[in-house]
């Protein structure tokens, strides 16, 4: 019997009281490009599960664990959103609505590992991984660049970086077009025990880009539990591409390619 692989899902946002219908789920491009390689190595896809963006004050119940007991730990959650980790602390228009799910809870706890903030503006690893990575790689914290800010209008290219304790930014120059793509396989998150694949750029065109990407270039990383952070040159992409064959030219620069087993980065 072959594994089974899940979308895990956001709508595109509306305006409430509106609801978004369950055909509205962004970033379908960029999860074919992860579907189909999944399918070659023997995982069969299953269904949607919807993040429906959850409203205070609405009376409808958040979805508790019984909802998703059809999980099992040979099963594959793939999301191929950024996920909105932050976003509520922001007024930004792209922010992404949380669904508070208890699936949905489970998994942003094991992404707190790896990152103490995600949003459309900033990307921000966790203490703790910056920590063990000055640790195994000898030098000192400030040295490690871990904090990421991206332009706000027409597309996500890096605006400017730090490193931890909030020192100065260095600001990128602004026509130069590059940005980040994350890759983050885990073998097991608890209490549901299943995979769970996250492969997101800060914009839908980088993570379009980004896992068009994994699928020609680097599709052995479905295979490996790992954590990926790597800063994509997209200053040669086409303006308006009708097909994105173009992925398989797009420079990459490694920053972070850490295997590791269960939920702990063993930094290498």
């Amino acid at each position: 019997m072959k594994c089974r692989f899940f979308r895990f899902g956001y709508p595109c946002p509306v305006r409430p009281p509106k609801d978004p219908g369950s055909f509205q789920i962004r970033d379908g491009g960029a999860f074919m490009e992860l579907a189909e390689p999944l399918r070659e190595h023997g995982w069969q896809f299953e269904t949607l599960i919807c993040n429906y963006p959850f409203r205070e004050g609405e009376g409808i119940p958040i979805s508790g664990r019984e909802k998703f007991s059809f999980l099992v730990a040979d099963d594959c959650l793939v999301q191929t959103t950024r996920p909105p980790l932050n976003d509520h602390e922001t007024r930004n228009r792209k922010r992404i609505s949380r669904s508070c799910s208890h699936l949905e809870n489970a998994v942003f706890a094991e992404l707190r590992y790896f990152f103490d903030h995600i949003c459309r503006e900033q990307l921000r690893l966790s203490a703790r991984l910056v920590d063990r990575l000055a640790v195994v790689r000898g030098i000192s914290r400030q040295e490690i660049t871990s904090r990421w800010h991206f332009r706000q209008t027409h597309d996500a290219r890096i605006a400017r970086t730090g490193s931890p304790d909030h020192g100065r930014d260095r600001n990128h120059d602004p026509g130069d077009y590059r940005s980040l793509g994350v890759f983050l396989h885990l073998p097991a998150i608890r209490e549901y025990g299943c995979r769970l694949i996250v492969s997101f750029g800060m914009g839908g065109f980088e993570t379009q880009v980004w896992n068009g990407i994994i699928r020609k270039r680097f599709p052995g990383w479905l295979d490996r539990p790992g954590f990926v952070l790597a800063e994509m040159d997209l200053n040669r992409c086409p303006v308006r591409p009708e097909t994105f064959h173009f992925v398989e030219e797009v420079p990459v620069r490694m920053i972070l390619d850490e295997p590791f087993r269960m939920n702990e980065a063993a930094v290498a």
